[in-house]
This record gives C-alpha cells, sequence and structure tokens, in this order.
C-alpha cells in the first residue's frame, strides 16, 4: 500500500483554506457594496443607479443598479473598489438628504469586521 504523499496533502489542505478565505471575503465584499447601493438617498434613481465597481475609477457613471455576484470582486489580494462619479454624491454621502445623516457610508464601511464574520466558514 503507498503512503500519503504529504506534499500533495498539504498543497490541497492549502488550496482548499484560500477557496474558503476567498469565498468568505467576495461575499463580505458583496454585502456591504450592496448595502451601500440600498441606502444611497432616493429621489429619481439616479444617485443609486450611478454606482459602479472595478479594480480603478474609470470616469464613467453607472446608469442601471448594481447587480453583483462573486465573480465581479476580484480574488484576494486584488482589491475591488465600490465608486459612484455622480456629482453631488460626494453631498450626500454627507447627509445633503434629509433620507441619510453625514457618515452613512462609512457606517455601513465600519461594519466589515461583523459582515467578514457572517460569512465566516461558508463557501459556495
Amino acid at each position: 500500500m503507498a503512503k500519503p504523499d504529504f506534499a500533495k496533502e498539504l498543497v490541497s489542505a492549502v488550496t482548499e483554506a484560500e477557496n474558503l478565505l476567498d469565498s468568505q471575503y467576495r461575499k463580505s465584499v458583496i454585502d456591504v457594496f450592496n448595502r451601500i447601493v440600498i441606502a444611497t438617498p432616493f429621489d429619481k434613481g439616479q444617485a443609486q443607479r450611478s454606482w459602479l465597481v472595478g479594480s480603478t475609477n474609470d470616469g464613467a457613471i453607472g446608469t442601471v443598479k448594481l447587480s453583483l455576484t462573486v465573480s465581479d470582486i476580484n480574488r484576494i489580494p486584488q482589491s475591488t473598489t465600490l465608486y459612484s462619479n455622480l456629482p453631488y454624491m460626494k453631498r450626500l454621502s454627507e447627509g445633503w438628504s434629509a433620507q441619510r445623516g453625514n457618515g452613512w457610508i462609512q457606517d455601513i464601511v465600519l461594519t466589515w469586521p461583523q459582515t467578514v464574520k457572517k460569512f465566516e466558514g461558508k463557501n459556495g
């Protein structure tokens, strides 16, 4: 009977752990991004539709409400950016609308540790 190949088993275990961590990260990013989009003050919907996701801000303004899947989020360690180039988005983020107070985006981002914990150990 052949002995198990420790190196192959170790590589397999590391790959499985990386995939689990990557899945947790991507799901957490989607959760936070979606909460920001949903929380965006809404009048005619232009602000909610203005959000885009990419590796870098390309200067564009979205025209449809963002719908994310795991494949839209870069694998670790690459970053994925949620952005809006709408001219008045900065004012909205600073509480310009009566619907959301100053710092509403930061408040959502600060839930990152709890969001990651929510997806801990969940794959697929």
